[in-house]
């Protein structure tokens, strides 16, 4: 029986073959949950379910337009949570994977503790050995950030931690109606630039209620050459508008008004508040970066290569991820490697 708590929705737009690859896993592991498949490639390009490859699923695959741009992702993602029936939302994409024991203990942990607006566990990220980086050994097996509970009963405080430690808190498993409301808030202010919404849906999380965090392993990321991550031309903050005046002071309104209409807080402290917090530990931040050791000229080389696919695969060749009785979560990075080498 399929939960009544939890939906999955997975966002892809292209990579139809780590789709593939990402709903052979789910119909192994994730059968506990319905599944709906937010797929914004061109019309043409569209990935074909085929339901017969994965019984055990319960899909939903509806029909969004081509996400030409990040308005259309946004408003992509707002329709999926109309077809969702369930309290809470795991976002996902296809290079993902999640562990159903971890989804199920977060689940329970946040139905008991309903001042918990979301939670997770451990993330970490690893890399394919083989060229196509669909199917093969996993290498470079490294911890995604340092991961802290925002759990802190005043808001102020909350948004402060965050501000020291930012991490993405998208694969959070997260009440729908928070999801809602960040969404609602995003496309009326027209938060259209996909860093501006990354930090929005970051920030305003925590503004909502806490954040859990557990310290067992919840999900593996596949470090790869499609991620959008890789793409400076949609995640670098110089060609965003986040640093333009009226978009940061807009941006830092928008968040002090939902602390005043959820806190009953008045919104020129909020704003005070919030602005302080980020522009301090921003500052830290930046003075910190300026403090690190240049670069030597052997590591420039091999960062340059890291860039092409084929010199990093052979850079990579010899470090394969030896899975082993020492290692942390061992038994369940071998799930994911016999899965990988099947």
């Amino acid at each position: 029986m399929k939960s009544d708590k939890l939906t999955i929705l997975l966002v892809l737009k292209g990579r139809h073959k780590f789709t593939d690859r990402w709903l052979s896993f789910a119909n192994n592991f994730l059968s506990n949950y319905k599944i709906i498949i937010a797929d914004g490639s061109e019309e043409n390009k569209k990935y074909i379910l085929d339901k017969k490859k994965y019984k055990n699923l319960e899909i939903k695959l509806p029909n969004f337009p081509y996400d030409e741009n990040i308005e259309f992702f946004i408003n992509k993602i707002r329709n999926s949570l109309k077809l969702i029936d369930t309290e809470y939302v795991l976002y996902c994409e296809n290079d993902d994977f999640m562990f159903p024991d971890e989804i199920k203990n977060v689940l329970i942990f946040l139905q008991d503790n309903k001042d918990y607006v979301a939670g997770r566990g451990e993330i970490f990220n690893f890399s394919i050995s083989s060229i196509d980086e669909i199917y093969g050994k996993i290498i470079e097996f490294k911890r995604f950030n340092e991961y802290l509970p925002l759990n802190e009963d005043d808001v102020f405080e909350r948004l402060n931690s965050y501000s020291k430690n930012r991490h993405g808190l998208f694969h959070n498993i997260t009440k729908k109606t928070a999801l809602e409301k960040m969404l609602d808030g995003a496309i009326k202010n027209k938060f259209f630039d996909l860093v501006i919404f990354q930090y929005y849906w970051n920030f305003f999380l925590p503004l909502t209620g806490k954040i859990y965090c557990s310290k067992n392993l919840y999900m593996l990321h596949q470090d790869h050459f499609n991620m959008i991550s890789k793409n400076s031309n949609v995640m670098s903050f110089e060609k965003s508008f986040f640093y333009e005046e009226s978009v940061f002071n807009n941006f830092f309104l928008k968040l002090a008004d939902e602390i005043k209409n959820e806190h009953n807080i008045e919104i020129d402290k909020a704003k005070s508040k919030i602005l302080s917090f980020f522009s301090y530990n921003e500052l830290l931040k930046l003075i910190s970066r300026n403090n690190e050791k240049n670069s030597s000229f052997k590591k420039l080389i091999i960062n340059r290569m890291r860039d092409h696919k084929l010199s990093n695969f052979m850079l990579n060749y010899k470090k394969r991820f030896a899975i082993n009785n020492n290692v942390l979560f061992s038994k369940k990075i071998k799930l994911i490697q016999d899965f990988l080498t099947k």
